[in-house]
């Protein structure tokens, strides 16, 4: 009955249930230690993944999930639903910088850079943002801060 409630609230909140799935679901059953002979009991839990697109919606949907017999919140994150135009800014950027430090080296040995003979990257895909970028949005309850995207590139150059 609980958990009908929090997805009603959910519904109720403007959530899609495409954005609401089971993220984890377990029944213990406990007999008092004390009484081998008593009755014991079940304990259910049942937690479940909420994306919820629209930041401003975030004290009315922890509001009334609270309110609907939730009671725990964890885990929160924060994400963007398409990576790869940040990817894209975030591997200019690494390749740039790569080229600048390459160029520094190169003239330090009295050399020229030349052609590219390999390139690799190396993605950090639990992140954010290329640069530091401030959320709009905010709630009384939680701080969605700002979100870092990373990665790093590898390019190997002959020298001249």
């Amino acid at each position: 009955d609980r958990m009908a409630r929090i997805l009603d609230a959910l519904g109720a909140a403007g959530i899609e249930a495409s954005d609401i799935a089971t993220n984890a679901f377990d029944i213990r059953y406990e007999r008092p230690s004390d009484k081998p002979q008593a009755k014991g009991k079940y304990w259910i839990n049942n937690m479940l993944r909420v994306t919820i697109r629209d930041l401003e919606k975030i004290d009315e949907v922890l509001d009334s999930v609270t309110e609907a017999g939730a009671n725990q919140v964890c885990g929160i994150e924060f994400s963007l639903d398409d990576m790869q135009d940040v990817a894209a800014q975030a591997r200019r950027a690494a390749v740039a910088q790569a080229l600048t430090k390459a160029k520094a080296l190169a003239s330090a040995c009295d050399n020229q850079l030349g052609k590219v003979l390999r390139i690799s990257e190396m993605t950090n895909h639990g992140a954010g943002m290329l640069r530091s970028q401030k959320m709009d949005a905010g709630s009384a309850y939680i701080s969605p801060g700002e979100l870092l995207f990373s990665t790093q590139v590898q390019v190997i150059y002959a020298l001249e």
